[in-house]
C-alpha cells in the first residue's frame, strides 16, 4: 500500500497531464512548420519565379531566427511565466504562419518565415523548462518523453505536409491547417 501513495505522490496532476498533452501539441506544430517547407522549395521556387537557393532562404531563415530567439524567450518566460509565454507564441505563430499562407510575394515570404522562427523560438525549450519546474526528478524523463513525442512526430509530419502540398499544386494549405492548429493549443493553454 505505502508504494502505490509513494507512486501516486511521484505522479504530475491531472491538470498538469493536461498541459503536458496541449504542451506536446503546441511542439507538435512548431517542429511541423519548421519543417514544412522543405519539400516546397521547387514550387516556391517556380511560384514566385526566383532560384532555388533564394527558395531555401525561407529554411534559412526560420531556422537561424528560431535559434537566435532562443536567447531572450527564456528570460522572457521566467519572467512572465512559462505557460502564458507559450500561448501567447501559439497565437503570433498563428498570426505569422498564415502570413506565409498569404505571402504575395518572396520578400513577403521571407518576413513571415522570420516571424513565425520568432515565435515558435520559445515553445519547447520553455515547455521543457516548465516540465522541469513541476515535475519531481524522478519521473521528468518519462514526462519529457511524452512530451517530445509532439516535436519529433511534428518534424516527420511537417515534411510530409510540405510534400503533400507541393504535389497538390497549392502549397499554401499547410501554412493555415498549422495556422489553425496554433491557435486551437494557444487558446487552449491560454
Amino acid at each position: 500500500m505505502a508504494a502505490d501513495s509513494n507512486s501516486l505522490a511521484m505522479s504530475p496532476p491531472a491538470s498538469s497531464n493536461r498541459t503536458i498533452v496541449l504542451l506536446s501539441l503546441a511542439a507538435f506544430a512548431s517542429a511541423s512548420s519548421m519543417r514544412v517547407m522543405d519539400a516546397l522549395l521547387v514550387r516556391l521556387a517556380g511560384d514566385y519565379g526566383i532560384g532555388l537557393a533564394a527558395a531555401s532562404n525561407t529554411v534559412t531563415v526560420f531556422a537561424v531566427v528560431y535559434g537566435l530567439m532562443q536567447l531572450v524567450m527564456g528570460p522572457l518566460g521566467d519572467r512572465h511565466g512559462k505557460l502564458r509565454v507559450i500561448a501567447a507564441a501559439c497565437g503570433a505563430s498563428a498570426v505569422a504562419t498564415l502570413a506565409c499562407a498569404l505571402a504575395p510575394s518572396y520578400a513577403s515570404l521571407l518576413v513571415a518565415r522570420a516571424a513565425a522562427g520568432a515565435s515558435c523560438a520559445c515553445i519547447i525549450p520553455l515547455a521543457m523548462a516548465w516540465v522541469g519546474d513541476v515535475t519531481p526528478y524522478e519521473t521528468r524523463q518519462g514526462v519529457l518523453a511524452r512530451f517530445l513525442l509532439g516535436q519529433i512526430t511534428g518534424l516527420s509530419v511537417g515534411a510530409a505536409l510540405g510534400g503533400f502540398a507541393a504535389a497538390s499544386g497549392w502549397w499554401q494549405w499547410p501554412f493555415v491547417a498549422l495556422a489553425a492548429w496554433f491557435l486551437v493549443v494557444g487558446a487552449v493553454l491560454g
